[in-house]
């Protein structure tokens, strides 16, 4: 804090701010930055205070609220923080169905000073705020009762599944050491702000990323926006070796709810740059090597990667948890929870055309990287000799260009891109044909 700067203290709820400065009680007070630690106050302080010694006898109340605000699917947005003189001052905020209860993301800041977290901070107990209503979420996630939860779906087998060293955590999305002081790092005990997360996956790759990724956002001086959501229903087989969805409760009227995740994410986006990317992690122990690669639904950026070095998680170690990274315009693809980023991206596209049978020609695509400046438009020279070609993409401003995926199949050949204000657009090209040496394509925007 720089001289001069003013900071609200606040024991509410919880009797009176405790200094030895102090002349009277207070509950909440302001107090102004003299310089490196010491604070002043002079209708409450004697003297000019160090801050290491402000406390309270017991800590705050944390708590959640309900908002106006609609995310994914029209399910509310639910802010958690604290309560000062009737003044909520949120921490992050989440994304929650409320008729399936569960959690679809928590979005909070992450920046360079949040791997410098306060240590020895005590761990409370998770709480609710009626967001479950007459649910008893706490004994669901117990493991008595996830055992029997879990036991109605797959019978004999539940010995397979729930055991002394494998079971059901209560996994925080915003994680506690995400926060810097102990009142954030509290805060991430609610159920607003977890989900079914094994526990071999809880304590292996998903705390290995949380970890490392707070050390490289200090490196690197990053100041990012996390989206750490869940995404699907995991599976176990049952004992007529059918598999089936895993959730921990059913309600009144016969639904499902608080579902175990098939995936756990973590988006990272930095405004600045316009940048970003998604780690994913699948959330069951029991699927095999060759089964959790089906799952992979993108390209995984991080394997075999110099740029993710940093990451030192083992994706193909099933108790660790598989794990792979998506660019965001794949991982919109199929999860599709967040609003709209920017997010730049480079590509120089040549189509090359050959004619066929009929006149219908068939594209050739070579792609052609260019280390591109601001302002600039650069023409190709085609692999073949006088054939037509065609150069797409506007260029944006990026430090580094972004190679793109192609889908791929008989007649359709399809680029997915975000370099727009929307969400996501797809343009697409098909076979055409040619007249008077002209091609004609349809751009499909949607």
């Amino acid at each position: 804090m720089n001289y001069g700067d003013t900071l609200i203290l606040s024991c509410e709820g919880m009797g009176h701010i405790e200094h030895p400065n102090a002349h009277h009680e207070l509950s909440t007070a302001t107090i102004i930055c003299e310089g490196g630690d010491t604070f002043q106050n002079e209708e409450w302080l004697n003297s000019p205070a160090p801050f290491s010694l402000f406390k309270c006898k017991f800590p705050p109340n944390y708590s959640s609220r309900r908002t106006d605000r609609l995310c994914f699917d029209d399910n509310r947005v639910m802010e958690v923080g604290y309560n000062v003189e009737n003044v909520f001052y949120p921490l992050y905020e989440t994304c929650f169905n409320e008729a399936g209860l569960n959690v679809i993301y928590s979005k909070y800041t992450q920046r360079p000073y949040n791997s410098l977290y306060q240590t020895r901070v005590f761990r409370p107990f998770f709480i609710a705020n009626d967001h479950y209503g007459y649910i008893p979420v706490d004994s669901l996630f117990s493991p008595s009762g996830q055992k029997m939860a879990v036991a109605q779906l797959v019978g004999p087998l539940i010995d397979t599944y729930i055991t002394k060293t494998e079971f059901l955590s209560r996994g925080h999305l915003a994680a506690k050491t995400d926060f810097v002081f102990a009142f954030g790092e509290r805060a991430t005990f609610h159920y607003v702000n977890c989900a079914p997360q094994w526990t071999g996956f809880n304590g292996g790759n998903w705390n290995t990323l949380e970890v490392d990724l707070r050390n490289h956002i200090h490196t690197e001086g990053y100041h990012t926006i996390i989206y750490t959501g869940t995404y699907g229903v995991t599976k176990l087989h049952n004992v007529d070796g059918r598999k089936v969805e895993i959730y921990l409760h059913t309600d009144d009227n016969n639904n499902p709810v608080i579902p175990v995740p098939e995936y756990f994410y973590k988006v990272v986006y930095e405004p600045k740059r316009r940048c970003g990317i998604a780690f994913v992690g699948i959330n069951n122990p029991y699927y095999t090597q060759v089964e959790a690669r089906q799952k992979f639904f993108c390209d995984d950026l991080c394997r075999h990667n110099s740029n993710f070095s940093w990451l030192s998680w083992h994706p193909d170690n099933p108790i660790e948890g598989y794990t792979f990274c998506c660019s965001i315009p794949d991982f919109r693809t199929t999860v599709r929870h967040l609003p709209a980023l920017q997010v730049l991206l480079y590509v120089v596209l040549t189509l090359v055309f050959k004619e066929s049978h009929g006149g219908i020609v068939k594209p050739k695509l070579d792609m052609i990287n260019f280390d591109l400046k601001d302002g600039e438009n650069y023409e190709t020279e085609s692999q073949e000799k006088d054939a037509p070609q065609i150069l797409l993409k506007e260029h944006n401003q990026a430090d580094e260009p972004t190679i793109f995926r192609l889908k791929r199949s008989d007649n359709v050949i399809e680029e997915e891109n975000l370099g727009t204000t929307m969400s996501w657009y797809k343009v697409t090209w098909r076979y055409s044909r040619l007249d008077d040496n002209d091609s004609k394509f349809r751009n499909i925007n949607s």
